[in-house]
């Protein structure tokens, strides 16, 4: 079933998007869920509040992109999670030390919605302006949050080379960030 078609049955509130949605796209997103909290009980609880979260949110948005709508709400959804999981263990994990690396670039949460639009648009822009090999690891790292090692397995770049490529692009971030005044 197409994408349109799914949005089509959670405007019209039909229970089938929830079962279209999960056969379609319940791998990737109890994948990207594992990647962020690493254990499958708490990747399926993050699917499922993906599942409420888009059935709640459909209407009134109306996502242009159904995948994308529904990745950022899982991410969300595990990143909450996994914070909640580490206020509890007072452990940490790999996306904490990943969010915990970008945080020193990107300014925290604003309550202006401008200002954090402005941001998102200036970081995804950067992200764009990478080369390949620059944007796949500064992607494995901040938004699938994969540990060095593992960046080092998927591109065959040795360990210090990918600390090295992170450095350089979280540097020139905050440099692009302070030139649009948004530092």
């Amino acid at each position: 079933m197409e994408d349109k078609d799914i949005v089509e049955l959670f405007l019209m509130r039909s229970e089938d998007a929830l079962r279209e949605v999960s056969e379609k796209y319940g791998a990737y997103l109890k994948k990207t869920a594992y990647t962020i909290v690493g254990n499958n009980s708490d990747a399926e609880e993050c699917v499922n509040d993906t599942y409420l979260s888009a059935w709640n949110s459909i209407p009134p948005h109306r996502p242009e992109v159904l995948l994308t709508y529904l990745c950022k709400l899982c991410r969300n959804h595990a990143l909450m999670k996994l914070r909640y999981n580490r206020s509890e263990k007072r452990g940490g994990g790999k996306a904490i030390k990943a969010l915990d690396e970008i945080a020193e670039v990107i300014p925290g949460q604003t309550d202006d919605e401008g200002e954090s639009e402005a941001i998102g648009r200036c970081v995804r822009n950067f992200v764009y302006s990478l080369d390949s090999d620059e944007k796949n690891v500064f992607l494995q790292r901040y938004f699938r949050f994969y540990d060095i090692r593992t960046i080092s397995k998927n591109t065959g770049f040795t360990q210090s080379k990918v600390k090295m490529m992170l450095k350089r692009s979280r540097d020139r971030l905050k440099i692009k960030l302070e030139s649009e005044g948004l530092m």
